[in-house]
């Protein structure tokens, strides 16, 4: 199954939060960091129909600046800071854009050495846009808040979400899948994974992956693996299965074969 990178507190049906200004405010009052701790804001993710990366991009930005100003004390790290930090992490920089989600915050966030780490998604309601955001913990491993702000239409959220989309290439080469035109790579043989012998175990073990021009995955990388001795088994089958995969390739705004870089799933469910 394609994750599409993009997976407690109560929050209001109506929320009374109106900007991204007032909604950092709030999110840093509920963080309670120490100085000098360092978040990590993920690009939102895009609930409706397209995907509005610009928009995206943007309102990321302003959620930057804004938990800065409201909590000078703690470090935002930039998006070339994140990157950075992904390829010490052992992935790629074009991940950046769509595994960060609520199952994979806690265990992105460890990767680069931050303390909490902020999700987001944001869709059209009622003639405004609905920011969702998410706090996760490093420490506690948990979600510390959730809160929404319905941003108000303006000139400029319409200039940013009337932008067209953008496909979006890595410096491997590889596009990301679903933006831009770029197309899903569908797959041809994509069989169940196997449980090692004598393993007893259940989760879900999240990769990312490059389909190249070839239709075979390659550059995989582990994001989300399982604990213990009997997880590190189903880790390593579950790359070994992905790697035996084969994928009527992705194709590109023109038409013309590409390689794209994706998130995949694989889940144990069942007792062998």
């Amino acid at each position: 199954m394609l994750a599409a990178c993009l997976l407690a507190s109560s929050v209001a049906a109506r929320p009374k939060l109106r900007s991204v200004g007032a909604l950092a405010r709030a999110l840093s009052a509920k963080m309670k960091l120490p100085p000098g701790s360092v978040i990590y804001v993920g690009v939102p993710v895009w609930k409706g129909h397209g995907s509005h990366d610009v928009l995206c991009a943007g309102i990321r930005s302003e959620l930057d600046h804004a938990l800065s100003a409201a909590n000078p004390s703690t470090k935002v790290l930039s998006q070339l800071q994140v990157e950075n930090g992904f390829l010490a992490a052992g992935l790629q920089p074009l991940d950046t854009y769509f595994i960060l989600g609520p199952s994979t915050a806690v265990p992105i966030g460890r990767r680069i050495g931050a303390a909490a780490v902020v999700t987001s998604s944001i869709r059209e309601k009622n003639g405004a846009f609905l920011l969702t955001v998410q706090v996760f913990q490093m420490a506690r491993g948990k979600r510390l808040a959730k809160l929404k702000a319905l941003l108000p239409d303006s000139p400029r959220m319409q200039a940013l979400f009337s932008q067209p989309e953008r496909p979006i290439k890595g410096s491997t080469g590889a596009y990301m899948a679903g933006i831009g035109g770029v197309r899903l790579p569908r797959c041809v043989r994509c069989r169940n994974p196997a449980y090692p012998k004598g393993i007893y175990a259940k989760g879900t073990v999240i990769l990312v992956i490059t389909v190249g021009t070839d239709g075979r995955a390659r550059n995989i990388e582990l994001l989300k693996g399982l604990a213990g001795r009997a997880g590190a088994a189903l880790d390593r089958a579950a790359e070994s299965t992905v790697r035996s995969w084969t994928f009527r390739p992705a194709k590109g705004p023109s038409g013309q074969l590409v390689a794209v870089r994706m998130p995949v799933e694989i889940n144990f469910r069942q007792d062998p």
